[in-house]
């Protein structure tokens, strides 16, 4: 299950990128709000909270993992737990905002998880969803880690036009 009430529009990718890019992180609360205001009592249940990792060169050059911040904000509002317990294995990818959809298709994510989830329902937390393919990898470690439910928060998602 995929949670993400907004579409990667003009507004939306101006406000990500100037939190994500620019480091303008005082918007995190910003999109939190953005996030709940669309989803309110739509919230489905789960345990815990789980950023998607960033290769730790990125999060170096960057400064801060932003799923991590999202992930902060909504756990403080709704009283849940934030665990990093993934962590990305082996290499860094390049980043999608600069590739193709075909592209981003093809990547192979390693992602392992350092605790175990017996019976969890865990959301993890990202920023923009494009193809699925980080949150598919992503969610395929946790429930081997013996997740019960894994879903996706995010908040947006990029349009699918049928063309890369």
């Amino acid at each position: 299950q995929c949670l993400a009430p907004w579409l990667y529009s003009e507004e939306m990718r101006y406000l990500i990128r100037r939190w994500k890019f620019e480091g303008a992180t005082h918007l995190t609360n910003t999109l939190c709000e953005l996030f709940l205001s669309e989803t309110g009592t739509q919230m489905p249940d789960v345990d815990i909270l789980v950023p998607t990792p960033l290769h730790w060169r990125r999060q170096l050059s960057r400064g801060f993992n932003q799923s991590k911040l999202i992930a902060n904000a909504l756990g403080q509002r709704l009283n849940l737990p934030v665990l990093e317990s993934l962590k990305r294995q082996k290499y860094s990818t390049p980043q999608h905002k600069t590739r193709h959809r075909a592209d981003r298709q093809l990547n192979e994510y390693h992602f392992v998880s350092t605790q175990q989830f017996a019976g969890l329902r865990i959301a993890l937390i990202d920023d923009v969803i494009t193809t699925g393919s980080t949150a598919n990898a992503a969610s395929k470690s946790l429930l081997n880690a013996g997740a019960d439910k894994v879903q996706l928060w995010c908040l947006a998602r990029t349009p699918y036009t049928g063309t890369p």
